[in-house]
């Protein structure tokens, strides 16, 4: 199955660069001209692994693509990045506040582009996980005190730290669990036992497994 990144942005130039980008990171591009097309495809079953928005387009613009898509809990959609044309703290903080992970000024350099889509595509093979799990023994109990992990992960998980990709990380396992004994388990069993976070620009966020995509919903989002 090919690994997804749809695409919001009505400007043919910016289409071209960022398709360029998305296969260079090894994925497939979809791109649609405005966030109505962007809806109906999620509604017709694509299940992206990251949404690129842009903020301005005509139809239907990325802020309401946004406010449509509060209809899923955070850990049950993919990644957000928004293009925004201006730097304005307000226009970033509302994206943010209904639901954006990460943002870009436009014009964009494509090297940053290509950072964002690997900050926030995770991906891990049973084999990594498994020798991540026997190399952890150390849990970190300060990272219950940073507010963006504490409020999904809760009081009732430890959390051991690890590095991917020069990003900071860390794992929430129940008490009463090693990481050792987990490590056994195939890995569809490790889907329900094991959480993966990693730190983005604006706090930590589940990257593994996520809990369910679009297309999974039985409601549908619509522009408000």
């Amino acid at each position: 199955m090919p690994r997804i990144v749809l695409v919001a942005e009505d400007e043919t130039l910016s289409q071209r660069l960022v398709t360029a980008v998305i296969q260079y990171c090894g994925l497939t591009p979809r791109i649609v001209g405005n966030g109505q097309e962007l809806l109906d495809a999620l509604n017709e079953g694509v299940e992206p692994e990251l949404i690129l928005l842009d903020l301005e387009m005509p139809v239907m613009g990325g802020i309401d693509v946004l406010k449509a898509l509060k209809i899923y809990p955070a850990e049950e959609r993919c990644p957000i990045v928004v293009f925004t044309a201006n730097n304005q703290e307000s226009t970033v903080l509302e994206a943010v506040s209904l639901g954006a992970d990460d943002f870009i000024v436009k014009p964009f350099k494509t090297n940053e582009l290509a950072q964002r889509i690997k900050d926030l595509v995770f991906d891990i093979s049973e084999s990594d996980l498994k020798t991540i799990l026997s190399s952890l023994h150390i849990q970190d109990h300060r990272l219950h005190d940073v507010r963006s992990l504490h409020k999904r992960v809760g009081a009732d998980a430890a959390l051991y730290p690890f590095s991917n990709q020069e990003k900071p990380m860390c794992i929430a396992i129940h008490f009463g669990q090693s990481p050792q004994t987990l490590a056994r388990l195939g890995m569809n069993d490790l889907t329900t036992h094991i959480s993966i976070f990693r730190k983005g620009s604006f706090g930590w966020r589940k990257v593994w497994p996520r809990s369910a995509k679009f297309a999974k919903s039985s409601s549908k989002p619509k522009a408000s």
